[in-house]
């Protein structure tokens, strides 16, 4: 198991989700467009997990603490508005469901264009590249993508040096 299914209970995308051939498997810009996927489920994850407590509502607690503050410290706003305290608790509620679930529109449509992304850059790819150079008892190793694709990845490069 590892470690972000022991810490979050979920598992890193498989391939398959992300349709990459295995010539690019190796490729820096597709690892970095794999996290930014990976950054968007855990978002999801999180946002779902605060819109299901907020379809409940706000806990009874807080519910009266608030509507205690707005009933002391905002008798005239809600007047002025024509709101009762639980109206005004019920209009806020109804914004934060709406902001969430906008929120979850935004990564889903992120997690769609980062899956069409994927997939022009490896359409356009052989595999990425390997260069290797040796200076002053070096090895310089350089692995970059091939894509044809522009994508804000494409200055991302694997660079491994080791003493000869």
């Amino acid at each position: 198991m590892s470690e972000l299914e022991t810490d979050f209970g979920i598992e890193p995308p498989e391939p398959k989700q992300l349709d990459i051939p295995d010539r690019c498997k190796n490729c820096a810009p597709l690892l970095m467009a794999k996290v930014d996927f990976f950054e968007c489920k855990l978002a999801a994850l999180s946002t779902a997990a605060i819109a299901d407590k907020a379809m409940d509502g706000m806990p009874t607690e807080e519910r009266e603490q608030y509507a205690h503050h707005l009933e002391e410290e905002h008798q005239v706003d809600l007047a002025m508005h024509n709101l009762t305290v639980e109206g005004a608790i019920a209009e806020l509620e109804a914004e934060r469901r709406q902001e969430l679930a906008s929120r979850l529109n935004y990564i889903d449509e992120t997690r769609e264009n980062l899956k069409q992304r994927i997939g022009a850059m490896t359409a356009s790819c052989d595999g990425p590249l390997t260069m290797r150079a040796q200076r002053n008892g070096r090895e310089y190793k350089v692995r970059i993508c091939t894509t044809l694709t522009d994508n804000p990845y494409k200055n991302v490069a694997v660079i491994d040096c080791r003493e000869l």
